[in-house]
Formats: structure tokens, sequence, C-alpha cells
């Protein structure tokens, strides 16, 4: 109100700011948490064993698709968003991305050897496509051997998948796809981590924080400021920090 006000002296539609007496109330200091490495190493053994329950259950009802002759003119592929919101949370957990960031991933980001990224973009909640808000947020984020792996499994499992419902998977395919191989809506995630995190004893633990806490382990470990402040994605060290 008060940047507005200002602004309407500078049109001169206004001879005085009356809020520029008015002292704006403290911002709350937000409540950042970041779990353990012991819990992070949990987390992940969940995630590994979620992958692998996902994986069977989407494997399952195709085959009983194929009994029953349901193989021509489908048009999604219903369990595959599941698998795509484990793959997707694994992702954050492993390079500290934002939520919106993953969902925006498509293969032509991704390294040949999946060992490697680039963060050009992101999707909103309204599942549209933007560009970074701050020259930081594009960059290159390493990944380390076990998540790559997982990674390059996921991509020969997908194209697989797609192709069943016309697909061809190629450099503009959303890395984590929902049931017709378009963009993971965020929402979709978030709902899905809130019952994942339930399920898996890890109470209020936010989407977000797991980037708090990829911060957090490698500042820990000795990463430099500099170092953790790029990964992320942050315009200055002070917001990292």
């Amino acid at each position: 109100m008060k940047a507005m006000l200002k602004k309407a002296c500078a049109y001169d539609l206004l001879l005085k700011n009356p809020a520029d007496r008015v002292d704006p109330p403290k911002r709350n200091k937000p409540d950042r948490k970041a779990i353990s490495a012991k819990e992070a190493a949990r987390l992940l053994q969940c995630l590994n064993q979620a992958e692998l329950e996902a994986y069977n259950a989407l494997e399952q009802k195709e085959n009983r698709q194929e009994q029953r002759g349901n193989t021509k003119d489908r048009s999604f592929i219903r369990d595959i968003r599941p698998l795509s919101c484990v793959m997707a949370t694994k992702t954050i957990l492993a390079t500290g991305m934002r939520r919106g960031e993953v969902c925006a991933l498509t293969w032509g980001c991704m390294g040949l050897k999946c060992d490697r990224l680039e963060v050009k973009g992101s999707i909103t909640y309204q599942c549209e496509y933007k560009d970074p808000k701050t020259a930081a947020s594009v960059r290159s984020i390493a990944l380390d051997a076990n998540t790559a792996r997982h990674l390059r499994d996921w991509k020969r499992q997908q194209a697989r998948y797609l192709n069943k419902i016309g697909l061809i998977q190629n450099a503009n395919t959303p890395v984590f796809c929902n049931s017709v191989g378009t963009w993971l809506d965020p929402t979709r995630l978030s709902n899905w981590w809130k019952h994942f995190r339930h399920e898996n004893n890890f109470p209020g633990l936010k989407l977000h924080e797991l980037r708090h806490t990829q911060a957090t382990l490698l500042l820990a470990n000795g990463v430099d400021v500099k170092t953790v402040q790029n990964r992320l994605g942050h315009a200055n060290a002070s917001i990292t920090l």
C-alpha cells in the first residue's frame, strides 16, 4: 500500500503519502526444517521401495490390459504418474531443486548418461511452463551415480510405456510425466507427497524442505557456500545461509 501511494504521489494524484509514517509489522521468521543425514537415508530407502512397488503395480496393470486385449487406441497409462512422482521426489532429494523446476525437466535437459541435468524453467501450479525468474535459476547440476542409474532405468521404462499410447520419447518429453505423457502437475506431486510422508512416518515434512535438507547436508559436509548457492540457484549466498 505504501508503494502504491508513493506511485500516486509521483503521478500527482496525491500531494502526500499518508502511509509514510506507518511502520510495517515485522516479518515472521519462516520455519525452515531440514531432516538429518540419518533421516535422509531412511527417506531414500522408502523412496526406493516405493519405486519398486510402483513399477510392479504398473507392470501388473499393463499385463491385465494385454490379457483383456486393450492394446490398441489407448490414450493414457494411468499408473505412470505415481511412478513419476516417486522419481521426481528422489531427484529433489538428490539435487535440492524446486518443485516447479523438477516438473519442467525434459530429457533434453539431461546428460546422455543422466549424470547431469540443466535447469532451464519451471512449471506453475496452473501446469504452464515459464522461464526462470532470475539468471541464477538457470544452472547445471551434477547427479550422484545412484540417482543417475535410476534415471537411466526410468528413461528406458518410460519410453516403453509411452510407446503403448503412440508417443515417441524425445528431447521434449517431460522426464516426469502424467498419464498422457505431458507435464506432471506440481499440485499432484505435492498431494502424492502428503500421502507418502504419512505412510512412511515423516509427519509434517514439506516437499520443499527436501531442498533445505540438500543445502544443510552439503554445508555440513564441508562444501563451500558458493558451490551450494549455485547448485540451489540462489541469487546470492545470504539466501543460502
